[in-house]
């Protein structure tokens, strides 16, 4: 017993995987959130918020033609500077960093920013996933009287 022990105190421990499956389009394409990307944002009333997403392609092929879509625009209060965001040409094994301006509005409450990416035909990248997805808790700043 002893034994056994020792050998689990020395064994290393395997490392978490950092991205879940996803079915994609096209087969072998799969990206992976970095850990320091920020998924919830909070702020005021009227404010600007600068959301960013960091990931990667660790998938087989090249991605060209491909961005970033808010998909609930329609439905959600807060606005987004554009509603597309291009996603540079990026290899397999290349990171990407890309930003947009979302302006909070007049509206109190927690709300959802569904991104998806979608292809140059605008077909959605990764069906059914919610990776890009962006929390806001918006709230009223009381002026000082």
């Amino acid at each position: 017993m002893a034994m056994q022990y020792q050998r689990y105190l020395t064994e290393e421990e395997p490392e978490p995987s950092s991205y879940h499956h996803i079915s994609s389009l096209y087969p072998g394409d799969t990206v992976y959130i970095k850990p320091d990307h920020q998924r919830s944002y909070s702020g005021f009333m009227y404010e600007k918020l600068t959301v960013t997403w960091k990931f990667s392609n660790l998938g087989k092929q090249t991605w060209r033609g491909r961005k970033l879509y808010l998909s609930n625009h329609d439905e959600i209060r807060p606005r987004a500077e554009n509603n597309y965001i291009d996603i540079p040409e990026t290899p397999p094994n290349k990171g990407v960093e890309i930003s947009t301006v979302i302006e909070l509005r007049p509206f109190e409450g927690h709300t959802t920013c569904h991104w998806i990416m979608v292809d140059s035909d605008n077909n959605d990248c990764y069906q059914g996933s919610r990776m890009f997805d962006i929390e806001i808790d918006v709230k009223f700043k009381r002026k000082n009287s």
